[in-house]
Parts: structure tokens; sequence; C-alpha cells
């Protein structure tokens, strides 16, 4: 892997070290990196990390480039179980608590060793889908978030 990939590839860095943190937990996770080959695992949490805007800050390289270092976010995480409220509810809770931390769970678990997580904003829950048919219920959290690359990581595209 490059420098360049190191650094830019956003959606597997932050995706792989919220699954990490949801593993610790115990919680079966699955992110866009993974095979698609867990569709019967429940319950099971699926995360979505879509970087956003840039949030204009700025470091010049020893090229005398300037790089923008940090930038808005969105996690999207799927909360998938049996079709079983009381299940679900407790699982949703789960889940939710383990987001709310992860500022202070996911900064130096690989491979964001070279990003660092600083805020995180509850976006919102979606209506949840039921279909009893196939034994499923999934409710959607999402969160805002700030992250950057940490200064020393830069050393890896000079």
């Amino acid at each position: 892997m490059t420098g360049r990939q190191t650094i830019y590839d956003f959606e597997r860095v932050l995706e792989t070290s919220a699954k990490a943190v949801f593993t610790t937990a115990e919680v079966a996770a699955f992110t866009s990196q993974d095979t698609f080959d867990f569709q019967k695992n429940r319950p099971r949490v699926e995360i979505l990390f879509t970087p956003g805007a840039g949030r204009q800050q700025y470091h010049v390289l020893a090229s005398g480039n300037l790089v923008e270092t940090s930038w808005s976010g969105t996690f999207r995480v799927q909360v998938v179980t049996r079709a079983d409220i009381s299940i679900h509810s407790e699982f949703r809770a789960e889940v939710r608590g383990i987001m709310h931390a992860l500022p202070w769970t996911i900064n130096e678990v690989e491979p964001m060793m070279h990003h660092c997580l600083h805020r995180i904003v509850d976006g919102g829950t979606s209506g949840m889908e039921i279909a009893p048919e196939d034994d499923l219920m999934k409710t959607t959290l999402e969160f805002q978030v700030d992250f950057s690359v940490q200064a020393d990581a830069w050393a890896l595209i000079a």
C-alpha cells in the first residue's frame, strides 16, 4: 500500500477500525470492505463510512505543497436482528453506546494509526424496518464525525 493509500483511503481506515472496536465488544460487525456473505448473521452491525467536506485545515509537505488535514464524515450503522423487539431494542442500545464512545476507543486501533477521530455527533435514527417473513428487524443509526490525519503521517508521502 502506498503512502497516499494509507492516508487517503478514509473508508477502509475508519470502517475497519470501527469494526475492530465492535469485535472487541463481541459484536458481529461487517463493513463495505468485507466480502458480502454475511446475510444470515444475526445480530450484527453493518458499518458504512462516507467522507465529507474538508475542514479547511492545512499542512505544508516537505515538497512545499499544501494538503488538507481534516474532514467531516458520516458513519451509517445498520443494526440487524431477528424479528423480536426485545432483542432488537437491547442490541440497538448496545450499538448506540459503542458508537457514542468511539472517539475514545477507535484511535490507534489498526489501521487508524495515522488518523484521529475527534468528535462524534448522533445524527439520528431511522424508523425501524420489520420483515417478519425473513425474521428480520433493522434500524439505521447515523453519526457525523470530524477526523484528521496525524502530523507525522505526512512523511509517508514526502
